[in-house]
């Protein structure tokens, strides 16, 4: 190993190479990288071991030396908040935090309120600021308390999730009982018993297209067929004159739609192209990985169907697999509803 001096300029130790040493070979480029470390290992910078009074004296010195103020920059960045508008920022910045949490939780966490609400109004409110806020807007019914073992220090829903998934219900029940069957039960399991179909396939064909309910779910995990019922499903009411539209909240769910033989679309296309146009022909909506969906989706896919007259809605799916992005559970919720009044 190459010896170490020191430079006569600098606390630096330099490398000498040892007799016989060659640039470029294996053994050199070793030796550099030893040299390298021990240099590194043999420099460090000293530790400063002065105390936080005399840093700080240092500090103020250095400061006063080139003329830099640090109470009047302070209070020229930072100036004093409206003590009059404080409430007001808290309200708004409240507002922005509940809007921005429902985005994607139906149920928000009380410090995931406040958290927010601090962000949007840093600088010019307080803890105490939001939760008065907070508190104003409870009193006032626009965010309502809920308890959740989830969420021990409390949490809110907003009034608009509240009437969104109230509606969806409406809406459900509204259509219970009032459309007809597209066939008789005996001619739809005769049907499937032609084509081989399972027990299980039989029954969701048969609870989906001889009952009398206008928004039906269909239930299965995954691996159960379901992309060959929904198959069976637009074959058996195609060839009864019905037409058969397929939804899917991804491209992929679209591809598994068409591949089924069901035209499809995404299900932002009826959202953002609405119409109030009553469709003609006797038409049956599927709506694939249902799951995925937000309340805020099925609200406005219910109204669309109810607006232009969509026989029947079918939402396929495994509430137990993938949840939506957005906020709420929409579809579990209705099945939910629909066991409450069986059982009631």
């Amino acid at each position: 190993m190459g010896a170490r001096r020191v430079h006569p300029r600098s606390d630096h130790r330099v490398f000498e190479p040892p007799p016989g040493y060659r640039a470029g070979t294996a053994t050199a480029r070793t030796e550099r990288r030893a040299a390298a470390q021990n240099v590194a290992h043999s420099t460090p910078l000293a530790k400063d071991l002065r105390g936080e009074a005399e840093l700080k004296l240092e500090w103020h010195e250095r400061a006063a030396a080139i003329g830099l103020d640090f109470g009047r920059v302070g209070a020229a960045q930072s100036p004093r908040p409206n003590v009059a508008q404080r409430p007001v920022e808290a309200c708004a910045a409240v507002i922005y935090s509940a809007a921005h949490n429902t985005e994607r939780d139906a149920v928000m966490d009380r410090r995931a309120l406040e958290t927010i609400a601090l962000h949007r109004g840093m600088g010019g409110i307080s803890i105490s600021d939001v939760r008065l806020a907070a508190a104003e807007r409870e009193q006032g019914g626009e965010l309502i308390q809920v308890a959740a073992k989830r969420h021990p220090n409390g949490a809110f829903a907003t009034a608009e999730m509240v009437a969104l998934e109230r509606d969806n219900i409406a809406l459900m029940r509204a259509g219970l009982g009032q459309v007809r069957p597209v066939a008789a039960a005996e001619e739809i399991v005769g049907w499937a018993a032609t084509r081989g179909w399972s027990e299980e396939q039989t029954a969701a064909l048969t609870l989906v297209l001889a009952g009398s309910n206008w928004a039906v779910a269909i239930e299965g995990r995954a691996g159960a067929a379901k992309t060959s019922t929904v198959g069976a499903l637009r074959e058996f009411a195609a060839a009864r004159g019905y037409r058969v539209e397929g939804f899917g909240p991804t491209t992929g769910t679209v591809r598994a739609l068409e591949e089924a033989g069901v035209a499809a679309r995404t299900v932002a296309s009826p959202l953002e192209n609405r119409t109030t146009a009553n469709i003609a022909i006797s038409t049956l909506w599927i709506v694939d990985e249902s799951s995925l969906l937000a309340t805020r989706q099925v609200n406005g896919l219910l109204h669309q169907a109810r607006e232009q007259g969509v026989e029947r809605i079918i939402f396929v799916g495994d509430q137990r697999q993938h949840h939506a992005i957005e906020a709420g559970r929409p579809i579990l919720q209705l099945q939910q509803e629909c066991r409450s009044r069986h059982h009631s």
